[in-house]
């Protein structure tokens, strides 16, 4: 996975709703995850709005992304980059880029209400639905199988 879908994903990822966890609550662990990816932890507020307004536009609603300054560069061969190592700049980036390739679309939560998993889909057709079909997936086709059964 290119590393730019794999920071999104990550960072989208800091929060788990099965396991209650998110790991931006915490400075100390928003720290850790930060500098495991060689990034400077943004200030937690704003990590947590743009994580939040993503998982939003991605679960289909309108979100406002939370005001972050870029600071944009221009390499030798005249290609525009933004340029800064905290955690809403690198996101922001690998999100304008994904939308500019057109990746976009490709990025979903999974839908099992337990679950909300970001996930990047890389099937042909751009069709897949759940994070794991082992998993989510299975449980749900299994969930409405039982449910068509169910006598009426």
């Amino acid at each position: 996975m290119p590393v730019r879908v794999a920071l999104v994903v990550e960072f989208l990822n800091t929060v788990d709703i099965d396991e209650d966890v998110d790991l931006l609550s915490n400075y100390a662990e928003y720290r850790q995850w930060a500098g495991e990816r060689g990034l400077r932890a943004t200030k937690r507020v704003v990590a947590r709005q743009l994580r939040d307004a993503i998982r939003d536009l991605l679960a289909g609603g309108a979100a406002q992304l939370p005001h972050v300054e870029l600071t944009v560069g221009i390499d030798p061969g005249g290609v525009p980059h933004v340029e800064g190592d905290d955690v809403a700049t690198r996101v922001l980036s690998a999100l304008l880029a994904l939308v500019e390739r057109g990746e976009w679309p490709r990025m979903k939560l999974c839908p099992n209400p337990v679950c909300l998993e970001a996930f990047y889909d890389r099937s042909k057709n751009r069709s897949r639905t759940w994070c794991d079909m082992a998993g989510c997936g299975s449980a749900a086709k299994a969930r409405a199988y039982r449910q068509r059964r169910r006598p009426r």
